[in-house]
């Protein structure tokens, strides 16, 4: 049964030729990337046109943020990370560490690493000062997409396509559990801790929100059919009432994370969603949720938190 929520489309932003992927907040802004190769500012009180801050030669699937805010990490499709110096908007490094597509990028701040993980089933440790690589972990042969780190410092989860979680060690990076989270070869896209429980939830190509127990070894205590296809993203409110999560079947859900209950469905039809696709979600420091799209569009939702 769904909680009904007041949801409203506050802004439209259509500067981008091709799919978004990543979202990123920038103080009071967002930062997006996508398949044109193009990264770009949006002030949310002009959407009509975005600041470029870079162009890559492909897609860019994953971005982070470094040193106060005055470093960005690109990792795009052809295995290089590019390094913007944000306060002159140049390029300052190329990192070739992967041929195969960076597919996220995360740092770990309790253990002074940036980790990325590639289409070739590689984790690869970068010093964030240097941009050296100071390890690169071979896990499987397939893709790895999703990327989470617990609260204590002590746990990272890779989420891979062959459907399992994947549990390490930090900061030296020992494997100490497979989760056969989804079905098999059904890659695991997002995984985020639960702020209130502190348990963790996986979304998957198999179309489910599946939860987990840290406390007890992650054992998996549920397992909820959240959307028609793929889950690409989850996102929580920021102070964690609520969550999102994106799908291939071109809808977002709001969930009640107390009570894991849909509190309201974005579709084209009901609320001017997206035509297709939504692939990324960022929920803004502010309040606003931010989605990206297969449809070249990015959308600004209000709701009451």
């Amino acid at each position: 049964m769904e909680n009904k929520l007041s949801i409203l489309r506050s802004r439209l932003f259509t500067g981008h030729s091709g799919p978004v992927y990543s979202l990123l907040q920038y103080g009071e802004n967002f930062i997006s990337s996508g398949s044109d190769g193009v990264v770009a500012l949006w002030n949310f009180e002009n959407q009509d046109e975005g600041l470029p801050i870079a162009k890559a030669k492909s897609v860019v699937y994953a971005m982070e943020l470094l040193n106060d805010n005055n470093t960005l990490l690109l990792g795009q499709g052809e295995g290089g990370i590019h390094v913007i110096d944000l306060n002159n908007k140049i390029e300052s490094k190329l990192l070739q560490y992967s041929n195969a597509p960076i597919f996220k990028i995360a740092s770990d701040h309790k253990n002074k690493n940036v980790i990325a993980l590639d289409g070739s089933g590689n984790i690869l440790l970068i010093d964030p000062s240097s941009f050296d690589l100071v390890k690169r972990i071979k896990l499987l042969d397939g893709k790895l997409r999703a990327l989470e780190f617990h609260s204590s410092g002590g746990h990272a989860l890779v989420g891979a396509s062959d459907g399992c979680i994947y549990v390490f060690s930090i900061p030296d990076w020992q494997l100490i559990k497979k989760i056969e989270a989804h079905k098999p070869d059904f890659s695991v896209y997002t995984l985020k801790y639960i702020p209130s429980s502190g348990l963790l939830i996986s979304g998957s190509r198999d179309a489910h929100l599946n939860i987990y127990d840290p406390a007890s070894d992650y054992k998996q205590v549920d397992s909820i059919p959240g959307h028609n296809y793929a889950i690409y993203s989850i996102a929580f409110s920021p102070e964690g009432s609520l969550f999102a999560t994106a799908s291939r079947d071109k809808s977002i859900k709001i969930w009640n994370t107390d009570t894991l209950q849909v509190a309201h469905k974005i579709y084209a039809n009901n609320t001017e969603g997206h035509k297709n696709s939504v692939n990324t979600l960022l929920w803004h420091s502010d309040g606003m949720l931010i989605s990206g799209s297969d449809d070249r569009s990015i959308m600004a939702w209000s709701l009451p938190i």
